[in-house]
């Protein structure tokens, strides 16, 4: 039974930062969840094509824009080198953006990227990583097994929960994976999210949210394996799992059960979760314009810090724009200059706080909080910041 869970009003693409020139072309859609209690699947209805999503504006997010983020992936080539002593290897990286984590891997092994975006698969294509330009699915995957083969290793960063039809995406997986060969899914973990009442990570380019649950129905319902998972805390908290073929030589993981006992206290196929989840954002969202509204009166400045999709989510909810937001500040270069979707505030380098008197910041990608503080105090050490 589908069932809508959250709601959170029009919004439009959340990664989709923008020119001046290109305001009048921006569309909003209703951004809301919905919950299969049978299949415990997660997902929105919303129609923006996934072409239109990565393409009808640059693409503006680089898995190497940041330390922290380069470190995450570097400690992701650690691990799975030493857990499966990889050498000579054939890897595919499907959501594999500008080829920094390929990158690592190329060295010992053939590797091939793929990405729906045109922008990102230019940037890995002229860092010398192969990369082709296709939106993943089972058709796809065809047109890739006859070209290249099967892959030892393929890996989904935080694309599964991009794919419009989840089921279509990792049959396209298992058409490319030998008999022993690994599939490696991470994922943003929707159990903390609604622990914590994070809904800012809910955007249209996240068609799906992903629990252990669900995977663990999808194993079954696919002939896959769960071997390994993980927990880690990139995007907030995030879920790694280590799949393979149902007859693979490797056996399934000891932790699955303990994870799904420790999620089902989480509650996330109640709906009195999700009335308690609107509750605590609508309070949270009173509170925030409540402290910008004596900011205002004050006559002081208020600036965001770090343009990101979950940042544009936070903004629009709150009905934020210009007027009371001055600016948002990020390092990318593919950002700075552009504005954020719908709040259309305009983007500078964090140098833009030098000098400013009276200045209050709110952190938008609070997952980065502590880099983003040290960054933005080198330029103004007066700087107030609201939580």
């Amino acid at each position: 039974m589908i069932k809508k869970i959250i709601d959170l009003g029009k919004h439009p693409l959340a990664d989709s930062f923008l020119k001046r020139n290109q305001f009048k072309l921006e569309k909003k859609e209703k951004l809301e969840c919905f919950i299969n209690t049978k299949t415990k699947k997660i997902f929105l209805k919303s129609k923006f094509p996934a072409n239109y999503r990565y393409n009808n504006v640059d693409y503006s997010y680089t898995s190497s824009n940041s330390r922290l983020s380069r470190e995450h992936w570097e400690n992701f080539q650690n691990v799975v080198e030493k857990k499966y002593k990889i050498k000579n290897k054939n890897i595919l990286e499907i959501g594999s953006n500008d080829g920094y984590l390929l990158s690592k891997f190329q060295k010992n092994n053939n590797v091939l990227g793929i990405d729906s975006s045109a922008t990102m698969v230019k940037i890995a294509k002229n860092n010398n990583i192969p990369s082709i330009k296709k939106v993943f699915d089972k058709k796809i995957s065809v047109q890739i097994k006859n070209k290249y083969g099967k892959f030892d290793i393929i890996i989904a960063n935080h694309v599964l929960n991009h794919a419009d039809d989840d089921l279509s995406f990792l049959v396209g997986c298992i058409n490319l994976l030998d008999k022993n060969s690994i599939l490696i899914i991470e994922v943003p973990y929707w159990g903390y999210q609604v622990k914590n009442s994070f809904f800012d990570q809910i955007y249209h380019e996240h068609r799906n949210y992903f629990t252990i649950s669900y995977f663990n129905y999808l194993q079954k319902k696919l002939a896959l394996k769960i071997i390994d998972l993980e927990m880690n805390n990139y995007h907030g908290k995030s879920i790694r799992i280590f799949m393979c073929k149902k007859k693979s030589k490797y056996k399934l993981s000891k932790k699955l059960e303990k994870f799904l006992l420790n999620e089902s206290k989480l509650k996330l196929y109640d709906i009195k979760t999700y009335k308690t989840f609107t509750k605590n954002i609508e309070t949270y969202k009173k509170i925030i314009l409540t402290k910008l509204k004596k900011i205002a009166n004050n006559s002081s400045m208020v600036v965001a810090i770090g343009a990101s999709a979950k940042g544009n989510t936070f903004l629009n909810y709150m009905g934020l724009n210009s007027k009371i937001i001055s600016a948002v500040t990020d390092s990318s270069l593919h950002k700075i200059g552009k504005y954020t979707p719908g709040s259309h505030i305009k983007i500078y380098e964090d140098s833009f706080f030098r000098n400013k008197e009276k200045i209050y910041a709110i952190i938008l990608s609070w997952n980065f909080s502590k880099m983003l503080k040290k960054n933005v105090l080198k330029y103004n050490k007066n700087i107030k910041f609201l939580k």
